[in-house]
């Protein structure tokens, strides 16, 4: 054995193979022979002698596979004691043309959770037992009967992920003896379809970085499973808080998965949490052991978003001395113990080689992510321009820069004067990891969009090409105006309004962690962004003077699913959530709205024409404003039960047209007492359910003919 670059474990294979049936050529022709190339991580624990065993399947180049039967027909191939690999059968080259080579390790069998579906598709569930998980490696490649003497190189491709879970105590004060450790809410089955379009998985043999594509993964399941290792305890004090490796590993699925933000269900105090995090059992007492702080099999979880790639390691580093939080409860995640900030997990991400790879401390806590906008595509490359739409034409420097080296270096940024994408030059070419190109950095003193004139308005925003490839921005926004200070209140209007309007291709979102927000600042900011899954933080508590701040911020956004637990904003502002998440007809749930006052025309078309709405938030607000309501929930068709309104004094158009054209609704209960505000009930339950039920306040004096669907059964009650 010998290595190459100190990355690859290669293992040198003359592997002599034959097929009484695919006999061609005379007897003393020399055998197709192999020279297989692979990573040194076949399973999930490290094997220092590379792979026994593996499969190979050949057709004739050019051959339909549909429809002509291969020349190698899922032939194993297995190494002897002399170090060889020899199959039971031997296969000999055709006289002229080349052979297709599909090989795969390890063999598919019902006890190691891998199903072979077909030469290049393969369905796996990784097993429970972490210790026991396989790694599926896939190859590709092509040859004729002059490559043989040297053997057909086959280099073997990781199509998995590793997961390490390693741990640290910052505080001298605390010891922690760890017992287990749990990744949970992740896929638990996939089927790997390889696209055959590529090549071969060799071009770049002697180099790591050239993996597969995490596209070629498939969903099977509804990312709900866990997988967890146990261990003789280990000792964690503040004098190893270095890095702690734990005890085992898992070879998962490829993936993207969003941190848990709530415990979801409605079975208290059962609930589980909402999506991906790490959970670590322990016991925990003071340095003397003279008094338990959390006693044995407290489990602590730490929500942590999962992006993996294929043939990647990565290695997650827990801060014990934070304790976690609970692993059930109820709204937003408790911590273990209340006294202390749970910090999230610093995350090393290295590749699957060096076996410890260089230690990269990349901090995931909220508001300490990179300064500055990380652009990363998911295959092939992309390119980004920035323009501004405006009458002025020609190239003008911005007050951004951009970096393809990881910011080692940094080049002033450019955006093309004119609204015409026929016009956009300076585009900045980037590409995924893999491919020979980089992720692409941006950052920026001083850049923000801005009313120009009484009747100009100008604003500079991110394009893509129509057929650009799917991309994720991540980092902080605050790190254009000022990457020193990413974290700063704004204080320009419309700062960032309609940045990435009309991205179709951008996947993730940038953390918005201003705590002060100004007028227009982050209107329209997404809107259009067809494949946006997730919406961002949205942290300031108070929009005071802050008009439309959030306006159709995620309009159009009709993929979004996930949006934050709250937008914890109690002091609002006029318009400030117009038309926010209107005809986000994939949203199922809304986050909480916890102002009790509110501003005028607020809410006004927050949801309108999201179909899939199921649950509506609570809406405690007792303090109305004029239209602050007004078509809050038009074409909501799938809602079938409104928010108690308690107000019991209307305003002007409060109400106006707020559950317009909901087919569904069948329940409300609002409390007002009378309805004398101009047009404050207006349309307010147009085509609705024809029956229902609404309950009224036993006070109320107005008219129910004009305020109640015709057919539904009314109820009075005490306010």
């Amino acid at each position: 054995m010998k290595r190459i670059n100190l990355l690859f474990l290669t293992s040198l294979l003359m592997a002599a193979s034959c097929s009484q049936d695919r006999l061609v050529g005379l007897g003393q022709d020399t055998p197709i022979q192999f020279r297989a190339v692979m990573d040194r991580q076949t399973k999930a624990t490290a094997l220092s002698t590379g792979m026994t065993d593996f499969n190979v399947t050949a057709w004739k180049g050019g051959d339909d596979h549909a429809s002509v039967q291969p020349h190698i027909d899922q032939a194993d191939y297995e190494r002897g004691t002399d170090g060889t690999y020899v199959s039971a059968n031997k296969y000999f080259w055709p006289h002229t043309g080349s052979l297709e080579f599909y090989a795969y390790a390890p063999k598919a069998t019902a006890a190691n959770g891998l199903v072979r579906n077909s030469e290049l598709s393969y369905t796996v569930t990784p097993l429970d037992n972490t210790d026991n998980q396989i790694d599926l490696v896939f190859a590709k490649n092509s040859g004729t009967k002059d490559q043989n003497a040297a053997g057909v190189t086959l280099n073997f491709r990781h199509t998995m992920s590793q997961v390490r879970i390693k741990v640290k105590n910052t505080n001298p004060s605390l010891v922690f003896n760890v017992t287990d450790w749990m990744i949970a809410g992740v896929d638990g089955s996939a089927t790997f379809v390889f696209d055959d379009a590529v090549a071969n998985t060799n071009t770049h043999a002697a180099n790591s970085m050239y993996t597969l594509d995490r596209t070629m993964w498939t969903d099977n399941d509804s990312r709900d499973k866990s997988y967890s290792k146990d261990f003789t305890a280990a000792t964690v004090t503040s004098a190893n808080s270095t890095w702690g490796q734990l005890p085992g590993s898992a070879i998962l699925i490829p993936q993207e998965r969003a941190a848990a933000t709530a415990y979801e269900g409605t079975n208290a105090p059962q609930n589980p949490l909402n999506g991906a995090y790490i959970a670590i059992r322990y016991e925990a007492h003071d340095a003397s052991d003279a008094e338990e702080m959390a006693p044995a099999g407290t489990w602590g979880c730490w929500p942590v978003k999962f992006d993996w790639q294929p043939g990647f390691s990565y290695n997650y580093t827990i801060d014990l001395s934070e304790f976690g939080y609970k692993p059930a409860g109820t709204d937003e995640p408790e911590p273990v113990m209340n006294q202390a900030t749970v910090r999230f997990v610093d995350v090393e991400v290295d590749h699957w080689q060096p076996e410890n790879g260089n230690e990269i401390d990349l901090s995931i806590l909220y508001g300490q992510s990179e300064p500055y906008l990380r652009f990363h595509t998911v295959g092939g490359t992309n390119t980004l321009y920035l323009v501004q739409e405006t009458s002025q034409s020609g190239d003008v420097l911005t007050h951004l820069e951009y970096s393809l080296d990881e910011g080692t270096t940094w080049t002033g940024m450019l955006f093309r004067g004119g609204n015409s994408v026929d016009g956009y030059e300076n585009g900045i070419e980037f590409g995924a990891l893999g491919t020979g190109s980089a992720d692409l950095l941006v950052r920026g003193k001083g850049f923000f969009n801005y009313i120009a004139g009484s009747s100009v308005y100008e604003y500079k925003h991110f394009v893509f090409s129509d057929d650009a490839q799917l991309v994720s921005c991540s980092g902080r926004v605050g790190g254009l105006y000022d990457y020193d200070n990413p974290n700063a209140n704004l204080i320009k209007e419309g700062q960032y309004e309609r940045l990435f309007e009309n991205c179709k291709c951008l996947l993730t979102a940038p953390e918005l962690s201003a705590m002060v927000l100004t007028p227009y600042c982050y209107k329209g900011m997404f809107k259009g962004c067809v494949n946006l899954k997730a919406a961002p933080l949205l942290p300031a508590t108070s929009l005071s003077g802050s008009d439309m701040c959030y306006a159709e911020m995620f309009s159009g956004c009709t993929q979004l699913t996930s949006l934050p637990a709250s937008l914890p904003a109690t002091k609002l502002a006029k318009s400030c959530y117009y038309l926010m998440f209107t005809e986000c007809s994939a949203l199922t749930v809304a986050p909480e709205l916890p102002a009790t006052s509110l501003s005028p025309d607020c809410y006004s078309h927050m949801f309108s024409s999201c179909t899939g709405l199921a649950t509506a938030p609570e809406l405690p607000a007792t303090v109305m404003a004029s239209n602050c309501y007004d078509c809050m929930f038009a074409w909501c068709s799938n809602l079938t039960a409104a928010p108690v309104l308690p107000a019991t004094t209307l305003e002007t158009g409060c109400y106006s047209e707020m559950f317009y054209e909901c087919h569904s609704l069948n329940y409300v209960k609002a409390l007002f007492t009378e309805n004398a505000a101009l047009g404050c009930g207006s349309y307010w339950l147009y085509n609705v359910s024809a029956t229902g039920k609404f309950i009224k306040n036993q006070a109320a004096q107005w008219n129910e003919d004009d305020i109640i669907p015709a057919g539904w059964e009314i109820e009075s009650v005490a306010e």
